[in-house]
């Protein structure tokens, strides 16, 4: 039997799915493998062949409440946190401590604070995975933050300004670790790293899951990151392939306009399928509109000649077909859209989807309008001019030319042997505080380059 490989991530299809791909990679090498997380995904990741272990707290995708508190830009980060996770984190400590026991590596998602004191309780070593720009909070690479609008302009005045700007933030989020904390010295574990910014990357192994073209390595990343390019997986319980019907449709005319939500905003901004449906309606082109399967009875049988509705397919398969694809601009789901090849419509309002449009915008590949302020007419005039601008779809074309160069699933699970072929991993370097953001922080910045 293969060495065994303990999995932990929290969140959404947007954060299972990734760490999913990799766990089935990693066990078609022949490695054992056990996939923590709430037990709202058990069917989900049982239905994979994946042994299932539960860990706290249970998020549900349908719970509205908690979609509410989550996607709250001004306040929704600090409730998340000091709400629904934290509270939980010696709960799912002491659950997880009992699976990592046997494991020979512990592969941790964003949000699993847990895992890392496992880590370093058991001596064991750890794999982190990042999926997008923003979770690296690099001065030299500033992400846009939703309620810092100006951030999209940072990068213009240089990496003294975003320290001072970082500080900040780290300072204020540090307050809210506070169980955190108190797991460390209740523990006996040593590390006064910060586990929502530094204490979030692996000193062994730090994969940035996500394509190089939406941001490099940067000087302050972690000097044993790897960006390896998208991980993409988008299958669900009942969706594995588009249906027949999605099928006959998107055969029977041209590319139609893909509307969708992804699997958070889906559940708080359902009156949007109504200006969908709208937009829709006033566009000479043909439409498909994604509306999740808890709205999606609404919208059963409305579907005509032009207009297609359906609770869900699977990106990858349907984004190809597209001619534009409008979304909230997850990074999940803005990986699809690039791996399709089609210019996009990003509706970002909280947590990485600001900093995902800046990106995507950069590329040429995107325009934008804050959820806040998307209206039928703005919506339909972005659409139709992006459809009257040839050069969009001329470098989403280009873009997914240079993903297909990457292959970020073979990538990951390369690294993760080459860290488990590692001869002795107890005698890696286990510091806390590894240089990522907080030495940094503390170091003076000339021209964009550090000054040691």
């Amino acid at each position: 039997m293969g060495k065994k490989i303990a999995i932990t991530t929290l969140g959404t299809l947007g954060d299972i799915n990734p760490m999913v791909a990799l766990a089935l990679e990693l066990k078609k090498r022949g490695y054992q493998i056990s996939f923590s997380t709430s037990k709202y995904f058990q069917p989900y990741i049982e239905k994979h062949g994946l042994c299932f272990h539960e860990v706290l707290p249970n998020l549900d995708p349908n719970n509205k409440e908690m979609i509410q508190t989550v996607l709250d830009p001004k306040n929704g980060p600090e409730r998340f946190h000091r709400e629904i996770i934290f509270p939980h984190v010696a709960e799912s400590y002491a659950s997880f401590l009992e699976t990592a026991k046997e494991a020979d590596l512990i592969i941790s998602g964003i949000l699993s604070y847990f895992a890392p004191l496992c880590a370093k309780k058991l001596k064991k070593p750890w794999a982190s995975v990042m999926l997008s720009p923003m979770t690296f909070w690099s001065i030299f690479d500033p992400p846009v933050i939703p309620t810092m609008e100006f951030m999209k302009h940072a990068y213009r005045f240089g990496p003294e300004f975003n320290k001072f700007i970082f500080r900040e933030i780290f300072r204020v989020s540090n307050e809210w670790t506070k169980p955190v904390q108190e797991l460390r010295a209740k523990e006996g574990i040593i590390d006064d790293s910060n586990p929502l910014t530094n204490g979030a990357a692996s000193e062994y192994l730090n994969l940035g899951m996500y394509s190089r073209l939406l941001g490099d390595v940067q000087p302050d990343f972690p000097a044993n990151s790897v960006l390896t390019g998208f991980v993409l997986f988008d299958q669900n319980l009942s969706h594995q392939t588009l249906s027949t019907e999605l099928q006959g449709f998107l055969a029977s005319g041209p590319p139609p306009v893909v509307f969708t939500l992804g699997s958070n905003s889906v559940m708080k901004h359902s009156q949007l399928f109504d200006l969908f449906h709208e937009v829709a309606q006033k566009m000479n082109h043909r439409s498909v509109i994604l509306t999740g399967e808890a709205n999606f009875t609404q919208y059963k049988g409305r579907s005509t000649e032009k207009i297609f509705f359906d609770d869900y397919a699977p990106y990858s398969q349907l984004f190809p077909h597209a001619s534009c694809i409008v979304h909230q601009g997850g990074i999940g789901t803005t990986g699809q859209a690039m791996y399709g090849g089609k210019p996009m419509i990003i509706l970002p309002e909280c947590n990485d989807q600001h900093d995902n449009l800046e990106r995507a915008q950069r590329l040429g590949i995107a325009k934008g309008i804050p959820m806040k302020e998307v209206s039928a007419r703005k919506l339909r005039n972005a659409i139709m001019a992006m459809l009257a601008s040839p050069e969009y779809t001329s470098k989403a074309a280009q873009v997914v030319q240079e993903l297909k160069k990457e292959n970020g699933l073979k990538t990951a699970a390369d690294e993760i042997e080459k860290l488990l072929a590692k001869p002795d991993l107890s005698s890696c370097t286990t510091t806390s505080n590894h240089p990522y953001n907080q030495q940094i922080l503390n170091q003076k910045v000339d021209g964009g380059r550090l000054r040691i």
